[in-house]
């Protein structure tokens, strides 16, 4: 725990990887494409976190006070799922609203608007976050049923993202056309005002997606098994927007990625 110590960032929080405007050895290379790969990541923050209270190590300073204050927009830089966030932070659970952080999974967990993409992986992610933080709602019952009855996923689920800064409102045409054609799971986006290529990636292998059913089933069946009566959640009246994109790449561009750029969010995402 004590060697992530290294990935620390002068500002607070951590970074993904070190790196090195030159050459140097265990270092990436940044370019313009990569710049906001060296941000501080927010996620990794609250992983850090957990991992150093269950240590039985000191919280690294400011960590409370980032977490709280970045709950908010809490994204993670190549996270491209909102559930695979909120699963992260159920671990460093002192330092976020939790009472708001349940509210949200269980109102995702009962809006049809909510989990478009990855439905599988969306609910056993939802249920493994509650469970987490100790909070349990009949509304989450329907999603805790839909999970048990749930036939294999059609398709691999995309845990993951990263992105390119590419620029490509400024390529000649051709050279767009094939940037596309080559790598043909690739999307191509506008994040305040940044032009972007994501690349979703697969859990091709179904290693993440089934595990992460199980675990949540085991999780829920512990959770209603403690001797403790599970605490309550006051329902929210709808999901919050970023449970509500239809696909990977829309939350991507709308709520994981713009924390990371230069601008906040201050103009509108386009897909």
């Amino acid at each position: 725990v004590q060697a992530l110590e290294q990935f620390a960032a002068e500002t607070g929080g951590y970074y993904p990887q070190l790196f090195t405007t030159g050459r140097e050895k265990d270092k990436m290379t940044v370019d313009a494409r990569l710049g906001h790969w060296c941000r501080p990541d927010y996620t990794i923050l609250a992983q850090v976190a957990a991992l150093r209270a269950r240590a039985g190590l000191c919280p690294a300073p400011d960590t409370d006070h980032l977490l709280a204050r970045g709950f908010a927009t809490r994204s993670g830089l190549f996270l491209a799922s909102p559930y695979l966030v909120d699963w992260v932070l159920a671990d460093a659970r002192w330092a976020v609203p939790t009472d708001r952080l349940a509210a949200e999974v269980l109102a995702s967990l009962s809006d049809p608007a909510a989990r478009q993409f990855d439905p599988a992986f969306s609910t056993a992610l939802g249920l493994s976050a509650l469970a987490r933080l100790g909070r349990w709602h009949p509304q989450a019952d329907a999603a805790l049923a839909e999970l048990l009855q749930a036939a294999p996923a059609p398709r691999p689920c995309q845990p993951f993202y990263s992105s390119m800064n590419l620029g490509w409102g400024k390529l000649p045409f051709w050279e767009l056309l094939s940037r596309r054609l080559a790598d043909t799971g690739g999307q191509l986006v506008r994040v305040s005002g940044e032009e972007h290529g994501i690349t979703l990636y697969q859990d091709s292998g179904q290693l993440i997606g089934p595990a992460l059913r199980v675990l949540a089933l085991a999780e829920v069946a512990a959770l209603h098994r403690a001797a403790h009566t599970p605490l309550p959640i006051v329902p929210l009246a709808e999901a919050p927007a970023r449970y509500r994109c239809p696909t990977a790449a829309a939350y991507v561009a709308q709520h994981a990625l713009p924390p990371y750029l230069p601008q906040l969010a201050t103009s509108a995402c386009h897909v």
